[in-house]
């Protein structure tokens, strides 16, 4: 039995539907509609970027229960498409600047911690060449 596959079509010939603003809650319906109104740009683009940025701080506080023995985290993925000069940046900015924030304070807040670590394994390693370097002795064992 042979399956053939239909003919590919270009996704720019296909219609979309348009994305679902209103199934958003009140305050993301409202800056999805502020962005879109004042960069000029397709809901789609500040939605799913919204909904892609909010979901970040979940990735691995939940995960979602498909049936008992599947697993799937909480977090979005999603892929970003337009041509050129398409006001991307100026969305892309607003949205993911307090995740860049976040960041920034985290690597700022760990870095000590970071270094003791390293410091430490560095130790460890130097110690770990030393004994390896020592010819073995079995332990005795004293008899009582």
């Amino acid at each position: 039995m042979t399956n053939k596959w239909p003919p590919i079509k270009p996704l720019d010939s296909m219609e979309r539907p348009p994305f679902p603003v209103d199934a958003l809650p009140k305050v993301i319906k409202d800056y999805v509609s502020a962005l879109t109104e004042s960069a000029q740009v397709p809901a789609d683009l500040p939605a799913t970027l919204i909904l892609t940025a909010i979901s970040a701080p979940l990735a691995k506080r939940f995960v979602i229960q498909i049936t008992p023995d599947w697993k799937e985290p909480s977090n979005l993925f999603s892929v970003t498409i337009l041509p050129p000069s398409h006001r991307k940046s100026p969305i892309f900015k607003p949205i993911m600047q307090p995740i860049e924030d976040i960041e920034k304070e985290a690597r700022h807040t760990r870095a000590p911690i970071a270094a003791q670590r390293a410091s430490e394994i560095k130790i460890h390693n130097a110690r770990k060449k030393i004994a390896e370097k020592k010819p073995y002795q079995p332990i005795r064992q004293s008899r009582l």
